[in-house]
């Protein structure tokens, strides 16, 4: 595979050898994984050898080094940035954070948050809305990780009162999904089945508490949503969405 690889020439190359340094690690070839990271280019370097990767190949001190500089490196686009997705560099942040912290380095994450939130008020945003409810729910998982489950709660606030504002439907449906999404995995599910009951929309209601009643095996209450169903395109978009919770809830298990 590596002979193959060194023949390459298109932009595959790079994804080609990951993969190979990833086998070689596996058989413990340390030898051979220096011998291809060689091989690679700076910038492929940065775009296939991220913290997961090197952390799986075993060079855990190389991977904690990468995960603070991709936090440096995404402070500095968000520093400068004019576009309102700020939420792609933001969730970059995020899990080079949560990394940290599973790596037993939460006083580098504390210190490294308490940097992201003093730059926070420089960024530039555009509008209030589904995108500043992501950031906000984001940023509540890092928190609840390096700071406490009140730090979180704060920010889940925050992202609800986002969500409620933005004046577009499909937008909002989404910002208020994704926020009551990140309240039941940070642990407060009833608190998120309570605010899904109050959805005005019929339909927005029962998609949320189907999800949710799914994710805490309380059948009855599922079944009785299920019920309420009033067409055949809701049926099947509950079923895909209780299907999905079930797969992912049965692949965590697994994990």
């Amino acid at each position: 595979m590596e002979q193959a690889t060194n023949k390459m020439k298109d932009s595959s190359l790079g994804l080609r050898r990951q993969v190979v340094i990833e086998l070689y690690a596996k058989v413990r070839d340390w030898k051979a994984v220096r011998r291809n990271i060689q091989k690679m280019t700076k910038d492929d370097r940065e775009d296939f050898l991220d913290f997961d990767t090197l952390e799986r190949i075993g060079m855990r001190a190389e991977a904690i080094a990468d995960a603070i500089r991709a936090v440096k490196r995404r402070l500095a686009e968000l520093n400068s940035m004019n576009s309102p997705n700020i939420h792609f560099p933001i969730s970059g942040i995020c899990r080079a954070l949560m990394f940290l912290v599973s790596q037993r380095k939460k006083r580098e994450a504390q210190r490294l948050f308490a940097v992201v939130v003093k730059s926070a008020k420089k960024w530039s945003v555009f509008e209030q809305g589904w995108t500043t409810s992501a950031v906000f729910a984001m940023f509540a998982e890092a928190a609840a990780a390096i700071e406490g489950p009140e730090a979180a709660q704060l920010l889940i606030a925050r992202a609800e009162q986002d969500a409620r504002v933005e004046k577009r439907p499909g937008f909002r449906k989404g910002a208020v999904s994704s926020t009551l999404e990140m309240e039941a995995r940070l642990g407060s599910v009833e608190d998120a089945i309570g605010k899904a009951r109050k959805l005005r929309s019929p339909t927005e209601r029962r998609r949320e508490l189907c999800k949710l009643f799914t994710r805490t095996k309380q059948w009855n209450e599922l079944r009785a949503i299920c019920s309420e169903v009033a067409s055949p395109e809701e049926a099947a978009d509950i079923c895909w969405t209780v299907a999905f919770e079930i797969r992912d809830s049965a692949s965590k298990n697994k994990g």
